[in-house]
């Protein structure tokens, strides 16, 4: 595996970690909820999912911001997992900040589980990830 100060792009391993905000109107990255997540960027059956549309181009040190409604937090991350429980953020509108801290060549065995994983559901979701 390859550590370099590469931008996210299709097939890369991406590490982030998120921050989530009590509430609405608390700005983004305040909150005590912190996740790291690790994928491989666009490898999802449907396309880039919204989360991933978000993070074109971004680089190791770069931080995103972004408010989502209730409802739209399955949608938003697509086939990727969504790094804390279902029930916490979708009660209230909440702006959560992205913090990218790498992005790596993964190893060819990565992309293939990947795509494994992000094509079980077929066309809907299992509820799994």
């Amino acid at each position: 595996m390859t550590v370099s100060q590469t931008r996210v792009a299709p097939l890369k391993k991406v590490h982030v970690e998120i921050s989530l905000s009590a509430e609405a109107n608390d700005p983004a990255g305040s909150g005590r909820v912190v996740r790291s997540l690790k994928f491989i960027y666009g490898v999802g059956s449907s396309g880039l999912s919204g989360f991933e549309f978000k993070l074109a181009k971004a680089g190791p040190g770069d931080k995103v911001e972004l408010t989502l409604d209730p409802g739209e937090w399955e949608s938003f991350f697509g086939h990727l997992p969504i790094p804390w429980p279902a029930t916490l953020p979708q009660r209230t509108q909440r702006r959560i900040q992205v913090a990218v801290q790498t992005v790596e060549t993964p190893q060819q065995k990565e992309i293939i589980q990947a795509l494994a994983a992000a094509t079980a559901c077929g066309s809907g979701c299992c509820g799994n990830h």
